[in-house]
């Protein structure tokens, strides 16, 4: 299942400024699996105020990306029926992945050995951003 989110912990990831959205991953969600696939609940926060958390995983070695469950506004995760690895790319609805996988969660076609790592490499990248 799943893993719980706070959206008081994010991590920031940079999007595109037509995006809309600000997106963070929970740091708490992060997992390496034997399988080689990098999991984490990745949150976008609305101008208005809404917020959509997703829960995912990236394959480095293929450098796709898969949406496992979606949470609903009651709070419940909600498994896809869609929930086919698909290529990661810079554009299109869902480009986070990409910038995530480019950012620390992928090391060239190989996942990082530990969570330590890729929270140490998404925190740099967010405080090299910062104003």
């Amino acid at each position: 299942p799943p893993p719980a989110f706070d959206t008081r912990r994010l991590v920031p990831v940079e999007m595109p400024a037509d995006v809309g959205v600000r997106m963070g991953v929970d740091p708490e969600s992060l997992t390496i699996g034997a399988d080689g696939v990098v999991r984490y609940v990745v949150v976008a926060q609305g101008l208005g105020g809404a917020v959509n958390a997703m829960y995912e995983g990236i394959r480095c070695s293929t450098f796709e990306f898969r949406r496992y469950a979606r949470s609903s506004a009651d709070g419940r995760w909600r498994s896809l029926d869609d929930d086919r690895w698909q290529r990661m790319s810079s554009s299109g609805p869902s480009p986070h992945p990409f910038r995530l996988a480019r950012e620390g969660m992928c090391q060239g076609a190989a996942a990082p050995t530990t969570v330590r790592e890729i929270l140490e490499a998404l925190r740099l990248t967010a405080t090299q951003r910062a104003p």
